[in-house]
Order: structure tokens, then sequence, then C-alpha cells
């Protein structure tokens, strides 16, 4: 069984004060009783009847857990299908996945992940699928607003 794979979104303090004083390391070398909060990818067959055939396809999650620091394994690279230049080159690369993707376990509702450059000059945004090409458009006319 593969890994689950997370992107950190923050390191936390043990959670009970007797943890703070239980003194040790984990095999990485960190504070056994810290705790990371993870937003988590998902693997296309873990969520959908068929897979996508490739290996190194992730589903970004509209999900995060708090799990102790001992449960990370490895650190690997999660990076935007659009922002890979050499997408063969880059699967040929240990521990190197891509998303497009996202993936909201209560809905279990499936997105595209676009640059929000292309919308609002931020570094993505998601659409239901359908709404990325009048978000992609280029405005027809300019709005001015009158006070």
């Amino acid at each position: 069984m593969p890994y689950s794979i997370g992107r950190i979104l923050e390191f936390l303090p043990p959670e009970t004060p007797q943890e703070a004083k239980t003194k040790g390391k984990s095999r990485n070398g960190l504070d056994k009783n810290l705790r990371v909060r993870l937003a988590w990818y998902y693997r296309p067959t873990d969520v959908q009847d068929r897979g996508s055939g490739d290996h190194r396809t992730l589903l970004a999650a509209m999900f995060s857990e708090v799990v102790p620091i001992v449960n990370l394994r490895a650190k690997c690279i999660v990076r935007h299908r659009d922002k890979i230049q050499d997408l063969p080159g880059y699967k040929k690369k240990d521990d190197r996945f891509y998303f497009s993707q996202l993936f909201d376990p209560f809905t279990k509702e499936t997105y595209e992940v676009i640059l929000a450059t292309e919308v609002h000059n931020r570094e993505f945004t998601s659409a239901s699928p359908g709404l990325w090409l009048p978000l992609s458009r280029a405005s027809q006319s300019p709005t001015t607003c009158h006070g």
C-alpha cells in the first residue's frame, strides 16, 4: 500500500502539558511529541471509480488534519501540472507528483485547479467544470463604477 501524501501547513506543540514534559526524539530527529497540520492529497483511485493510469497524479484536497510528527516518513515534491515545463522528465525523477484537480471529501466533488493569474492575479484558484472557459476569457468591455 502506498504512503499517504500531505503538505505541511504548520508545526504544532504537544497537545497536553504531560506530552511536553516527555522527552525523546523521533527517527527523523525531531521532538516526538510535536504535531503537524497536513493538507492531504488523494490518489484518483482512492476517490473515483477509475484511476488516472498515472501513479504520480494526485488530487489536492479541501481537508487538513493534525497528526503526530512521528507519522512523517519522507519528503516528496508535489507541483501543479501547469507549473511543470517538462512533465515526462519530471515524472522520471523519484518522489515527484503533480495535481491539476481539487477534491472536496465532504461533497465528493472534483474541481479543476487553474492558475489564478488567468483570473484574479493570484497563484491558484479552482472552478466547477464548465466554469473555466468563462473565467479565462478576457473581459469584452471594461466595467466602470460611478459613485
